[in-house]
């Protein structure tokens, strides 16, 4: 009965995002949504920075957690710019 629940929580996300990336709020023109996807680059290496090499400036023991989380924030902010990217070639 949870793997339901949880299919039906990750289909819900899912709906959510293809319809977050069919209607916006203002239609981008091309050029835009091509800056657009390299400033999201920019704050992807940013946080990924941040939460991974921001670790041994710090006092504090490395966090895996951390690391982790940087690596997992740069994949999913780097695939959006990625679809941007796309889009902007494509339409």
């Amino acid at each position: 009965m949870v793997s339901v629940s949880i299919s039906s929580e990750f289909s819900a996300v899912a709906r959510g995002i293809h319809l977050a990336l069919q209607v916006t709020m203002l239609p981008l023109s091309k050029e835009q949504l091509a800056l657009l996807a390299e400033k999201l680059c920019d704050a992807a290496n940013l946080a990924a920075g941040t939460l991974i090499f921001g670790q041994f400036l710090s006092e504090h023991p490395f966090s895996l957690t951390l690391a982790l989380s940087g690596v997992g924030l740069w994949l999913f902010m780097t695939a959006i710019a990625v679809v941007f990217v796309r889009r902007s070639e494509g339409s």
